[in-house]
């Protein structure tokens, strides 16, 4: 499997791996020198550096999970595009049969002369007229 480096990246994904190493930097550099920090001075400050390694652990977290979540989705589109075919020509008539899973109604078949059927012209124009009698002037 090829690396994102050794790969054409577009501009969208270029600005996201950018915007992920900045956040990634902030934290990993925060932790450190509020770790320092509080390693000095003690106190209230080891909860600013709780902070910062927590929030460095959960991003480190989020971004496996990411990380997962995008490789299989990509092994599951190549599988889709292994069984797809590799040529097709849109051009060519298709005189291939529908499939038998398909709705094909022959307008002259006797079948549906027999039929019974329901009107429903009149339905939606009573509603009309019910709501114009009962609107009120604003």
């Amino acid at each position: 499997m090829e690396s994102v480096h050794q790969t054409d990246v577009s501009a969208p994904r270029e600005a996201m791996l950018r915007r992920r190493r900045r956040s990634l930097s902030v934290l990993a550099v925060g932790s450190v020198i509020s770790v320092l920090l509080a390693g000095v001075t003690g106190g209230a400050a080891w909860f600013i550096a709780g902070a910062f390694v927590l929030g460095t652990v959960g991003y480190f977290y989020s971004l496996r999970k990411q990380a997962l979540r995008d490789r299989e989705r990509r092994a599951a589109r190549q599988l889709r595009a292994a069984h797809r075919p590799s040529e097709v020509d849109a051009t060519r008539s298709s005189s291939a049969r529908p499939a038998d899973s398909a709705v094909r109604i022959d307008d002259e078949d006797v079948e549906l002369y027999a039929m019974d059927t329901v009107d429903l012209s009149g339905v939606y124009v009573e509603r009309v007229e019910y709501i114009e009698e009962h609107r009120r002037a604003g």
